[in-house]
């Protein structure tokens, strides 16, 4: 009974030596967080600047992320992320007209808080380049805007879809009594030159694209139809099929 139990003991010991002997390494306290490298997290570094997105305000741009420095520009960016555009520690006045946060420059319409860099295009082809990235209308919408003349400006915000010379935007009027609203703001002529426009009334007699121009609401047409028929001064047609504010005549 003794030798067995001393038997069993030995053999025990044994299995617990070899087993030992052949278990694997375990390390203790590595420090690595069990969560990747660094204990970091897996969260992402787009731009490398070695801050991920959400610390990053743009995780697109390596210059940009908490701490750098602002530089002395008008740039109407938080290059630090602190929520603050333009912060810089110099003696540098940034004029931001609107109030949007964007100074002029960077903001392509400083008199409009609803346009400026970053802002979104909304689904409309309403003509505007809202986040001033030099293209109007880039919405990202399944809709498409007709602009039958290519300046930029789709039809319904163009006053006239079939000049390029006419369409919304800063450039001023030409100093000519043409009769046209070059920048569709809805007033004919009104350029910023030191001479008053004469107009021909309805029924005058005209030469078309040379002044004296009909008057506002009136186009210079060939209503007749016939050969030998003056042009005249006619209310401008807007229906569908109109060219130039007159009507064809079949």
């Amino acid at each position: 009974m003794r030798s067995s139990f001393v038997a069993a003991t030995v053999s025990v010991l044994l299995a617990l030596a070899l087993g030992g002997a052949c278990s694997p390494s375990v390390t203790v306290g590595s420090g690595s967080g069990g969560t990747g490298s660094g204990g970091t997290g897996s969260a992402s570094d787009f731009d490398g600047d070695g801050y991920p997105a959400g610390p990053d305000c743009d995780d697109e741009d390596a210059t940009v992320h908490p701490g750098q420095p602002e530089p002395c520009s008008c740039n109407g960016i938080d290059d630090d992320c602190n929520g603050i555009v333009d912060d810089f520690p110099c003696d540098l006045a940034c004029v931001d007209q609107d109030g949007d946060g964007y100074p002029a420059g960077p903001d392509c319409d400083d008199a409009d808080p609803a346009v400026h860099p970053g802002q979104e295009e909304p689904c409309a082809c309403d003509g505007i380049d809202q986040d001033c990235s030099g293209v109007i209308d880039d919405f990202p919408c399944f809709l498409a805007c007709d602009d039958q003349d290519g300046d930029g400006y789709p039809v319904g915000i163009d006053c006239n879809d079939l000049d390029p010379n006419v369409h919304p935007g800063p450039a001023s009027e030409p100093c000519t009594c043409d009769g046209v609203d070059e920048n569709c703001n809805g007033v004919v002529d009104d350029f910023a030159c030191p001479f008053v426009c004469s107009y021909l009334g309805e029924g005058a007699v005209c030469v078309a694209g040379q002044e004296p121009a009909c008057g506002e609401g009136l186009s210079c047409c060939y209503p007749c139809g016939i050969p030998d028929c003056d042009f005249v001064c006619v209310p401008t047609c807007t229906e569908p099929g109109c060219i130039g504010g007159c009507q064809l005549m079949g």
